[in-house]
């Protein structure tokens, strides 16, 4: 949890007359949160459309070459 806010909520406010609360206190919470998810471990659930767009962005990246070396000369110079 990164931020959390609670407020009560004030029953005869006109935005909350259609909501039934029962007798107990009631509060609003507001949280922002940072989720560390296993992409694989959704793939039975995600939409179609995720997939595709997430498959469509795996293509997209840069392939680094791995057989590409670079060689370093060592010069060597005759004393005089």
């Amino acid at each position: 949890i990164l931020e959390s806010r609670i407020v009560p909520v004030d029953r005869e406010d006109k935005t909350h007359e259609l909501y039934r609360y029962g007798d107990d206190a009631v509060v609003e919470l507001d949280m922002v949160c940072e989720y560390v998810l296993d992409r694989d471990g959704y793939d039975e659930i995600k939409p179609e459309s995720v997939v595709t767009l997430l498959k469509k962005v795996e293509e997209e990246k840069p392939i680094k070459s791995k057989t590409r070396k670079t060689k370093k000369r060592r010069i060597r110079r005759k004393r005089k």
